[in-house]
């Protein structure tokens, strides 16, 4: 990786995820995260931890009772080294313990 690169991304967080219908097949969901960021940088004077927050919203689709599909939109908040905002769109598979 080049001057100022990521070396690698180790993101560690707790939240919590809400379902507009749980008992749907189709349902929306948003959710909220609170991170701490352990990637290491090479830029002068950053530390190799940095916290932020993390909002998701999407849907899921039930394929069984507790297996969906799901796509969602999300943005991350990062504020301890530098205040930036990261925004993804994710899908997959999502296994739920009743």
């Amino acid at each position: 990786v080049g001057r100022g690169g990521i070396k690698g991304c180790h993101v560690v967080g707790l939240g919590i995820r809400a379902y507009g219908s749980p008992h749907a097949m189709v349902k929306l969901f948003f959710g909220a995260r609170a991170m701490v960021d352990f990637t290491s940088s090479d830029v002068p004077d950053y530390s190799s931890v940095d916290v932020g927050l993390r909002g998701e919203f999407g849907f899921v689709v039930d394929v069984l009772r507790n297996l969906g599909l799901y796509a969602q939109l999300g943005v991350a908040i990062h504020f301890l080294n530098a205040l930036n905002f990261i925004g993804d769109v994710t899908g997959g598979i999502q296994a739920r313990i009743p």
